[in-house]
């Protein structure tokens, strides 16, 4: 029994701890989206030892540890809500999917959400039309080919200013220069591709420069592929000075719903937390995000 919980904690504590190391290895990232589970499977692992062991200190502290880091993770990332009553704008965050044929019923939650600004994610030849469907109500728009799963695509009621668009082709980013009521803002939309052993790490690196370089308030939002408490997501926040809005939204359903992922996120700039809410799949396999923000004043 002693030796099997000795195991079993290694194998959830080294894991843990590797997903502590996304800035060393993006393998840290890739551990990171189970961080939850392997610091549950510790917790259980170390009040068994505590049970049978009673007079063994060290399985309460190995259980106080993983507690802890739970304990944390829900105040921030689970209890995070600003209060949506006095806002700026409201965005809309959506991944399409390439699969998405009729696109009249997300064109309808959009338009009935108020939102005015649009970033959408898998835009392809199938399901570009609702680019065109949104015209008159947001026709400052911009369009980045990316990958065979489709494009990404920005649209606001605002109006764009005379800094334009700015296509990176092939790198899952587009951004949109508009004017607001208190100055000019960039929206990004991005989409970035499952982390280590896939390519999210150097096309994060290739981006954050071309992020850094966007000058005044950002606002970023997209399929990150990833997790809010990843190196990634921090990266982008530090390159952009924004933050994740709101809380903690699982928006990627996977084996019919068994299991869910926190990939999709908006990123608003200053330190305002919103109040945001999840929409309906609506044709998609992402639920969408509704976030209203106030702009730094």
């Amino acid at each position: 029994m002693r030796y099997s919980l000795i195991f079993l904690t290694l194998a959830f504590g080294f894991p843990l701890i590797g997903s502590y190391l996304g800035a060393l290895h993006p393998l840290g990232d890739s551990l990171a989206v189970f961080r939850w589970h392997f610091a549950f499977g510790l917790m259980v692992v170390a009040l068994t030892g505590a049970i049978f062991w009673r007079g063994k200190r060290a399985w309460w502290l190995l259980l106080a540890l993983p507690g802890a880091w739970i304990a944390v993770g829900i105040w921030f990332y689970g209890l995070k809500i600003g209060t949506a009553s006095n806002f700026d704008l409201i965005v809309y965050q959506k991944n399409m999917s390439f699969r998405m044929l009729d696109t009249g019923p997300l064109q309808q939650d959009i338009l009935a959400s108020r939102a005015g600004i649009v970033t959408l994610q898998e835009v392809d030849a199938e399901n570009i039309s609702l680019l065109a469907d949104l015209a008159e109500s947001h026709p400052s728009q911009a369009y980045c080919d990316f990958a065979r799963v489709g494009g990404v695509a920005i649209a606001s009621s605002l109006s764009r200013t005379d800094m334009g668009s700015i296509c990176i082709e092939g790198e899952g980013m587009v951004a949109l220069q508009v004017e607001t009521a208190y100055g000019p803002l960039w929206i990004v939309s991005l989409h970035l591709h499952w982390p280590f052993p896939y390519g999210q790490a150097a096309r994060v690196e290739r981006l954050l420069p071309q992020l850094e370089a966007l000058e005044g308030p950002v606002l970023v939002a997209g399929d990150f592929n990833m997790v809010p408490w990843s190196h990634t997501v921090r990266s982008i926040e530090g390159a952009t000075d924004t933050q994740r809005a709101g809380h903690l939204l699982y928006t990627f359903p996977m084996k019919h719903g068994r299991i869910s992922l926190p990939i999709d996120h908006v990123l608003v700039p200053g330190d305002y937390a919103t109040e945001i809410r999840r929409r309906p799949l609506l044709g998609s396999d992402h639920y969408g995000i509704l976030a209203p923000f106030t702009l730094p004043r």
